[in-house]
């Protein structure tokens, strides 16, 4: 269950994310992929499922491509007091950094991030 979502681009930076209270998401809605990346950041991340947490993306050069806002080279992962770098959220989650890029980018636009006009 989210219980706050916050998505800026602001001075060229990007960060979205969301709190989050994990023990109450609705499992039996989630599709098959939603519910597997749910089982391997559990696993990945134990503490998620204990309290509300935030879980977000920071990037300092995100790049606009085809008018969208995309994480750039440097992009980082939050999740609670933890940062990751791409590569490695992927890697604890069991899964490749362009699939991980791509989840990620797909709820950035369930945010509302917008490049700036």
């Amino acid at each position: 269950m989210i219980k706050a979502s916050r998505a800026s681009f602001e001075d060229g930076q990007l960060e979205a994310g969301v709190v989050a209270d994990l023990r109450k998401l609705p499992k039996d809605k989630m599709s098959g992929d939603q519910q597997g990346l749910f089982e391997r950041a559990r696993a990945a991340f134990p503490s998620l499922t204990e309290r509300d947490v935030y879980i977000g993306v920071e990037d300092p050069s995100p790049v606009l491509k085809n008018g969208r806002v995309t994480m750039g080279p440097s992009a980082r992962v939050k999740i609670g007091k933890f940062t990751y770098s791409l590569d490695g959220a992927a890697e604890k989650l069991g899964m490749t950094p362009d699939k991980l890029r791509a989840e990620l980018e797909k709820h950035m636009r369930e945010l509302g991030v917008e490049a700036p006009s």
